[in-house]
């Protein structure tokens, strides 16, 4: 018979006390999202990146994307082409 305060858990060396199933449920979704924001970081340096790069060649009078302007007397009119992902 089990009683009430023993929760459902894993044995995973015998004689051991038991792991309830609840704690291992959320270490393993702590770890999930934990490596799945390791993308999310990844991706924002990215665009970070892809930002820095962008105002550099803004600066050295290029459009967004690095490409040389045509008609340089004009001035930017906010169309630009923006880099695509």
């Amino acid at each position: 018979m089990i009683k009430t305060s023993e929760a459902i858990g894993i044995d995973f060396v015998p004689g051991m006390r038991q792991i309830p199933a609840m704690k291992i449920f959320a270490c393993t979704a702590l770890l999930v999202m934990g490596l799945n924001s390791c993308n999310t970081f990844i991706g924002m340096g990215r665009d970070i990146r892809q930002m820095g790069e962008g105002m550099e060649h803004v600066a050295h009078g290029k459009r967004l994307d690095g490409s040389e302007k045509t008609g340089s007397s004009q001035q930017s009119s906010g169309d630009e082409a923006l880099p695509t992902y």
